[in-house]
């Protein structure tokens, strides 16, 4: 499918708002959906994808599927965990996630890019550590826009792979190179959102 172009990232953690507010060790450090679409003023017709990382994984690809058929012109993924709404989950499944659990919304806008996106989503595969989850602990469903948000604030260049995990599913997304639009990029004419 053809890579869908982030023309911002935005990032609402715990830890104050955007990339430059997340530690560099969240354990260390440590340690509201419709809410959010009320404060970022998002209307129209939408879908919900609930799974941890990969839904939110899952809902790129699809924007991108969307964007690539002509059926919007840009798509706004939003990605929110509120832990208090999911306190018996959580309660239950506490032991096998890392440490701290954050609190997080995220938004990416985008729309038609270059190069290629590719998804990949199985059951089962290994979750390499370290990276952007060590700075950000354990976000689940916010941790690939987290993630995009602290690759742009580093200057991110060349193509992109993001991963993970969720009870027993391992997804990756892959651009064929770097999604982020430079500010000033010429902007679609029609302004129909997905």
């Amino acid at each position: 499918m053809r890579a869908p172009a982030i023309r911002a990232v935005g990032l609402l953690s715990g830890w104050g708002r955007g990339a430059a507010a997340v530690p560099a060790d969240a354990a260390r450090a440590a340690a509201v959906p419709a809410e959010v679409a009320i404060e970022f003023g998002l209307t129209g017709p939408y879908e919900i994808l609930i799974g941890g990382p990969t839904a939110t994984m899952r809902a790129v690809a699809r924007a991108a599927t969307l964007l690539e058929s002509g059926a919007c012109d840009r798509a706004l993924v939003l990605a929110v965990e509120i832990f208090e709404e999911c306190a018996d989950l959580f309660a239950r499944a506490r032991g096998g996630l890392a440490r701290p659990l954050v609190e997080a919304a995220g938004c990416l806008w985008l729309e038609p890019g270059e190069g290629t996106l590719s998804f990949d989503q199985k059951r089962g595969g290994r979750l390499k550590t370290g990276g952007a989850r060590q700075r950000l602990g354990e976000m689940l469903a916010c941790e690939p826009v987290a993630a995009l948000a602290l690759a742009r604030d580093g200057a991110a260049t060349g193509p992109l792979r993001l991963q993970g995990a969720w009870r027993g599913e391992t997804a990756r997304l892959a651009w064929s190179q770097s999604p982020y639009q430079m500010r000033g990029a010429a902007r679609p004419r029609r302004r129909q959102i997905a």
